[in-house]
């Protein structure tokens, strides 16, 4: 197996991902003294504990002068370290240094409630100051608990002192805003840079303007098209089309999906030859046999939401332009008008209050036609606001060729790590589709298409969702034991630097084929560094945090801000490099914010889904592909071509997000070159914070923290989150909200109470070292530090097609 290893780089163009917070608004949020008191407690519970048993053992015997009653009530409030009633005559002097050393934690104590009430009221009055400067706005896109805490404070209705569940709840938000991209509105502004080889180090200029696009979410129009399909004045306005899986034959109309064959006279087989997708059924005339076609499977005759659209109720409105004078032309084209005029206005008003009402209009209209709201998901990537805010900021990012190779040069075994791993799952793919292929008597080695797709439906490979990120999921799983065994005896430094020999375990250990289209990943890079001119002087550290698809560069979110979409299509086609098939993979367009952009990858893309989609798009009816096996890949054929790879495509890699390894309970920090590739990261469990989730104020909580990051090593500043044990990890549409990590700061108390109750709800969570700390943040504005990242393109070296 041949190595084809060129050489990497990276695009001149790339996306900036910005926290909408600066980190600033976190640091009111900490109790240094309280947190100095319970350790002191800590402290005089051990000399308690010490003046307990010294008191015990000048008790031993019967000491004289002292009754047995008294010495035995004595011995057991010394066994249970209590108060005692009285220190009587005659008692040793060890009882009284016992009872002074009770007194002196009683005191400690109080002292530690009373500063711990005065500076959690501090945290209080800081957290609730940055509610109205921040989550105010954010609100609108949050929960309706999270829209009445902020407005609270708003109102100047917030209380003065901490209160711990509405101000965890608030915490948990800020902390959100303030250490990663939000992803919408200007709670996660995109924006752009570029890579000039001419430039040294690193040039930051951003500007605090926003530039707003709005939209309506996908799940409004699909409630619309749910409506409008209801109602029977609309279907005589709608164009039937031959059923996607089925093929028109002689006699009868064959469902390929399902096998049956739908009996057909001339008539019937005349009238679903106009059935063309553009003709109305009153057109058609028949309606009784449209009808009927329609209940057989034949026909498929409904208003469909627009595929691959951001605004999918404008798309709807033009289609609804075109039906005929009359009560449903009106009655839509007002109801459909209404939704329209939401984005506009939304996009005038930033003041929350009436973004508010905007949006609860919007809600208004749908209930008006009976369409249900967004169901409340506990998955990510579910979009359940009505309205939509992309935001994007000018940032003036120049990267400097030397940082530009530094990084991927250094990085390059770790990237070819990656691309083993794409063609590894590929090869673990393919080996099932195969199986699957083969199982279905393949007439001259094809199977129509949605034959296969229903078959993969049946063996539990769910194509349109999870089936193929499933099967990746489980590949990786073997490619992260071979990680284990290759570094075994490992795990015990703090940083551990890997040679190239080291991220070649993959193909030493396993027999696969190679292939380079699909291969190549996007990345998420950081900078550690005080400053910007700190980068440029070359103190700064590179931070690879995570391995993408290159597609996640393509969505909606960040890619309608480009500034040059052509230059950054170059590079999308260069990792793209071979024809793709989407088949109908419903998380390509699940959300406005998640839909991809496919244009610069025209050349290369079919859509052979279900949906009707515009001219514009390479599309094939899903009966008019088959599905073959050519050089042991499992591919798609449509009109002659080849279609493309259901494994060799970006599909299966999902299930290999994110691109982690673990080494067990303890992973140090991995460095290729001198990037680093992971993060430093810990596995707790239930037994290192015995007490989770604890008594709020609780002393034994700072004690137990202490203690657990004195024995493993822990900084004070992390990110936790459930482990893949604990928390569903798998795919692009189906990964629980809980996957996100939280920042905490272990100095300070209401952090504290987060990581005790997040150990409660899960038993088991993965904490990893904050990378870049506060103190490394490079991006500075007048408001405060940012926490960044640069979504790039990692492209074959000298090949910008």
């Amino acid at each position: 197996m041949a190595d084809t290893r060129t050489g990497y780089e990276l695009a001149p163009l790339f996306q900036i991902r910005m926290a909408g917070v600066p980190f600033d608004a976190l640091e009111g949020i900490a109790t240094p003294r309280a947190t100095a008191l319970a350790r002191e407690i800590g402290a005089r519970a051990e000399a308690l504990d010490g003046a307990a048993r010294a008191a015990l053992e000048a008790l031993r015997g019967s000491p004289a002068g002292l009754r047995p009653r008294k010495v035995e009530r004595l011995r057991r409030d010394l066994g249970m370290r209590l108060a005692l009633r009285e220190v009587p005559d005659g008692a040793p002097a060890a009882v009284a240094a016992y009872a002074a050393e009770v007194a002196s934690l009683e005191a400690l104590r109080l002292r530690h409630a009373e500063i711990r009430g005065e500076e959690l009221d501090l945290a209080a009055r800081a957290l609730h100051a940055a509610a109205r400067r921040w989550l105010a706005g954010y609100s609108v896109f949050a929960s309706t608990s999270v829209e009445a805490l902020a407005f609270d404070d708003v109102a100047g209705a917030a209380p003065a002192s901490w209160d711990h569940t509405r101000d965890r709840t608030i915490l948990m938000y800020l902390q959100r805003l303030a250490t990663k991209n939000e992803t919408f509105s200007s709670y996660g502004p995109s924006g752009w840079g570029r890579v000039d080889a001419a430039t040294r180090g690193l040039r930051l200029e951003p500007r605090p303007e926003l530039r707003r696009e709005v939209s309506l979410e996908r799940w409004v129009a699909d409630a619309v098209v749910a409506a409008m399909n209801l109602e029977p004045a609309v279907r005589g306005e709608v164009a039937p089309r031959l059923h996607p899986s089925a093929r028109l034959e002689e006699a009868a109309a064959v469902r390929l999906d399902t096998g049956a064959r739908i009996p057909l006279d001339a008539e019937a087989r005349a009238l679903l030859r106009r059935c063309d997708g553009k003709t109305p059924a009153h057109a058609l005339g028949s309606p009784e046999r449209l009808e009927a076609l329609a209940r057989a499977g034949a026909l498929h005759w409904r208003v469909d939401c627009p595929a691959f659209v951001q605004d999918r109720i404008g798309a709807l409105a033009a289609e609804v332009a075109r039906w005929r004078e009359g009560e449903a032309r009106r009655r839509w084209s007002a109801l459909l008008g209404a939704l329209a005029g939401i984005p506009p206005a939304f996009e005038r008003e930033t003041d929350p209050a009436v973004r508010r009402e905007i949006a609860r209009r919007a809600r208004a209209i749908l209930a008006e036609i009976g369409a249900r709201g967004a169901a409340p998901q506990r998955t990510l990537y579910r979009a359940a606001n009505p309205v939509l805010e992309e935001c994007a900021r000018e940032s003036g990012f120049v990267l400097g060729g030397d940082l530009a190779r530094e990084v991927v040069e250094g990085a390059a075994p770790w990237l070819d790590l990656w691309r083993d791993t794409v063609a590894f799952v590929a090869h673990r793919t393919n080996e099932k589709l195969r199986g699957l292929h083969a199982s279905l008597a393949p007439s001259g080695g094809a199977v129509p298409l949605p034959a296969f797709l229903r078959a993969a439906d049946a063996a539990g490979l769910a194509m349109a969702l999870n089936g193929l990120p499933a099967v990746g999921y489980v590949a990786f799983l073997e490619v992260k034991a071979a990680f284990r065994e290759a570094l075994a005896g490992r795990a015990d430094s703090r940083a551990l630097r890997l040679s190239a020999e080291d991220c070649a375990f993959l193909r030493r250990r396993f027999e696969f084929p190679r292939f380079e289209p699909f291969t190549y990943p996007s990345a998420d890079l950081q900078l550690a560094a005080p400053s910007a001119g700190d980068v440029a002087a070359g103190r700064g550290q590179w931070i690879l945090a995570e391995l993408h698809l290159p597609p996640v560069a393509l969505q909606h979110g960040i890619a309608w801000a480009c500034p040059d979409p052509e230059a950054f299509g170059r590079g999308v086609r260069a990792v793209a490099g071979g024809p793709f098939c989407d088949w109908g993979f419903v998380p390509a367009d699940m959300t406005n914010h998640t839909m991809l952009h496919l244009e610069s990858l025209a050349e290369y893309s079919t859509y052979a889904g279900p949906s009707a989609l515009g001219a514009d798009r390479n599309a094939v009816r899903p009966a008019d592909a088959e599905v073959v096996v050519e050089d042991g890949d499992v591919r798609i054929r449509a009109g002659g071509r080849d279609r493309g790879s259901f494994a060799r495509s970006w599909v299966p890699a999902l299930g290999f997000h994110p691109f982690l390894f673990s080494l067990g309970t303890h992973t140090p920090r991995l460095l290729v070159g001198d990037v680093v590739v992971q993060r430093e990261t810990w596995t707790l469990g239930r037994a290192d914070l015995p007490g989770a989730p604890y008594a709020p104020g609780a002393p034994e909580l700072v004690l137990d923290v202490d203690r657990l990051r004195a024995r493993k090593g822990i900084p004070p500043h992390v990110y936790v989150r459930p482990t893949e044990g604990a928390v569903r990890r798998l795919g692009a549409g189906g990964r629980d909200k809980d996957v996100k990590p939280v920042f905490l700061d272990l100095e300070s108390e209401p952090f504290l109470e987060i990581l005790a109750r997040w150990m409660a709800r899960h038993g088991e969570l993965e904490v990893s070292e904050m990378l870049p700390g506060p103190a490394d943040l490079p991006w500075r504005e007048a408001e405060g530090r940012r926490t960044f990242e640069l979504r790039t393109l990692i492209v074959p070296l000298g090949d910008r097609r």
